[in-house]
């Protein structure tokens, strides 16, 4: 409910009002605040009352942080007059805390602020108002407190400024009492024990209203501005119940070389669940790189934990732990933003489980030298390659340069059987800052098409190059088979030989594709085999093995071939057998007298070689 008194007269939505504190006695709402004009204007809803010289407006608009939210209301003076006005607000919340849905409301959540727990009437003064006060949906040494809601009352604790006016006073009560006052706290005999219905009553500071005097002064003056969400602070809860306060997103100026804010301050509140409070109680913070702890004096070669000694916290007190941490420069590359490890360990003699799950933070901090440059290569070949292969040099070793990660290929005209690729060493990588090398083979040389690289590095930044082949029209066979003898000979008297018949030579100028046939052109006292019925061979044959024998050894022979290639190149060989000469006389053997017979026996032989 929003209450605004201008000029001592009060203006109201609330329908309840009929009394005014502290006192108690009868103050009716003097003029009621119904059908309001509205509107809305980007994210921002106004409801704006028209009265008597006047308007009240009042405007709610969300603010995102960057893990939570508040919404912000506001409320304004319109002032149509010469005279300045005398204004002050106040806004009654019912505390009401559910879980997504809805369906499990707490319409009396468990209140804290920074003097402690709430569980009944609290004023502020006469302690100072406070920044800020949360609102758990269940008790806070429950396993799961649900929905956490926070009230911010000035600008000393929300992660940006959001203009808030401090307040002049915050009452926490019953809100069925609450709601039957126009203005101001109750009294004490109207002060019920909050058992299931909190509230906050707020109380803005009392404003001027400028007077609206055409050129020389505006006529809108706000008066009141609070926030209420949910709180991007890290807390955890068991035992004790702490929270931590620190800037969630440490942003990098590449104009001023230098963190905003850095250094920054990191503040932990301690509320213990037992009315006895914890004694010998003790807090760490440790952090991760790039963060370092500055103040107080860190331990270790790297300033990253450091342990405060609290001692004693009181039941419905609190401890406040402060440090200063800093964000050193890295001087190495690193990707946009990096992910920040705060971690709090509490520790309290006798009790064991301070917190349910371990107290682990996070923030974000700006990479201050990003790796934005994609990985470079350099390719042996400018334009489409006319030999057959290509070699591409890939690297990301340059300045802040994070290393390879990938190296991926494919082609849109060639398929796998038509190029083969090479990578050394082969991808992934972990991050490599060595050269790697990439070799690019056209097996099909008949069909040009193109072969895409991207290159990966580890900040996910990309680069491609395109491969491009040409197609090579055929190289034409102009070379001849030939005959090889397979049979060691030094002259024609050998009666079989073998013979290889090949077309396999290759230039620059001439590709041998096979042999076609061969071809027996004459034949004396000789025969051949190893040709095919038909004389032809199968396609592609690049070798084919004759066996030749003469007839009748005893006669010369000779035989003429002619093998053809399928471009029709032919070639001719002779292959000759010669007699030899009977030079050998033949040979007598005596053998010795026979007495027996009366005889000499001769024995004749003509069987040596070449002998007839």
């Amino acid at each position: 409910f929003l209450t605004v008194e201008v000029n001592g007269k009060f203006y109201s939505y609330n329908p309840n009002g009929g009394k005014i504190g502290p006192s108690g006695n009868p103050q009716p709402i003097d003029f009621t605040l119904f059908n309001p004009a509205t509107r809305k204007v980007g994210d921002t809803v106004s409801c704006v009352w028209k009265e008597q010289g006047f308007d009240i407006e009042q405007d709610v608009y969300p603010v995102a942080f960057t893990s939570s939210g508040v919404i912000v209301l506001r409320v304004k003076i319109i002032n149509h007059g010469p005279m300045p006005l005398n204004a002050q607000a106040q806004y009654l919340l019912d505390n009401d805390n559910s879980s997504p849905g809805g369906q499990d409301g707490q319409d009396n959540p468990f209140m804290l602020d920074r003097y402690g727990f709430i569980r009944n009437w609290n004023d502020c003064p006469p302690n100072p108002v406070p920044s800020f006060y949360l609102a758990f949906q269940n008790n806070p040494d429950s396993l799961n407190v649900g929905t956490v809601g926070i009230g911010y009352e000035n600008d000393s604790f929300p992660p940006r400024p959001l203009g808030l006016l401090p307040l002049a006073s915050i009452e926490f009560g019953n809100w069925p009492d609450q709601q039957y006052y126009t203005w101001g706290n109750p009294n004490g005999s109207d002060r019920s024990p909050v058992l299931t219905d909190e509230a906050a009553l707020m109380m803005g500071s009392p404003m001027i209203a400028t007077a609206y005097l055409p050129g020389e002064s505006d006529s809108v003056t706000e008066i009141f501005r609070t926030a209420y969400g949910t709180p991007e602070w890290c807390y955890d809860h068991g035992q004790i119940v702490g929270f931590a306060l620190y800037p969630h997103h440490i942003t990098w100026d590449p104009v001023a070389m230098n963190y905003t804010p850095n250094p920054f301050q990191v503040e932990t509140f301690l509320f213990p669940i037992n009315p006895g409070g914890a004694s010998g109680v003790t807090i760490r913070q440790t952090v991760d790189d790039p963060v370092r702890i500055v103040s107080p004096k860190a331990v270790g070669p790297k300033d990253t934990t450091q342990v405060q000694t609290v001692g004693t916290i009181y039941g419905g007190g609190f401890s406040d732990v402060h440090w200063f941490d800093s964000v050193i420069v890295e001087p190495s590359g690193c990707t946009a933003s990096i992910p920040v490890n705060i971690d709090f360990d509490v520790r309290a003699s006798g009790i064991d489980t301070v917190f349910y799950n371990p107290w682990s933070c996070t923030m974000s901090v700006d990479c201050a030298h990003p790796d934005t440059s994609a990985p470079g290569f350099q390719n042996s070949f400018f334009g489409c390659d006319s030999v057959q292969f290509d070699t591409v040099t890939a690297f990301d070793n340059r300045a802040f340069d994070l290393g390879l990660q990938d190296i991926t290929y494919s082609s849109p005209d060639l398929n796998a059987s038509q190029y083969a690729v090479t990578i050394t060493p082969a991808p992934p990588y972990q991050c490599i800052s060595t050269p790697v090398k990439v070799v690019v083979q056209q097996i099909d040389t008949f069909q040009s098409g193109h072969v895409i690289f991207q290159f990966t590095d580890c900040a996910d930044n990309l680069s491609r190059d395109t491969i491009c082949f040409t197609a090579h029209p055929p190289v034409p066979d102009g070379t001849a088979p030939q005959f090889f003898s397979k049979t060691p000979t030094i002259n024609c008297h050998s009666q079989c030989t073998d013979w290889n018949v090949t077309d396999t030579q290759k230039s620059a100028t001439s590709i041998d594709r096979g042999i076609d046939s061969v071809v027996i052109v004459t034949s004396t006292n000789m025969t051949v085999s190893g040709i095919p019925a038909g004389g032809k061979f199968p396609p592609a044959t690049l070798m084919a093995t004759l066996h030749i024998c003469v007839t009748d050894s005893l006669q010369s022979g000779s035989i003429v071939l002619r093998a053809n290639d399928t471009t029709h190149n032919f070639s001719f060989d002779t292959v000759s057998y010669c007699t030899t000469p009977d030079a050998t006389a033949p040979i007598i053997t005596n053998s010795a007298f026979d007495q027996a017979a009366s005889a000499w026996h001769i024995d004749v032989t003509d069987s040596q070689a070449w002998d007839r």
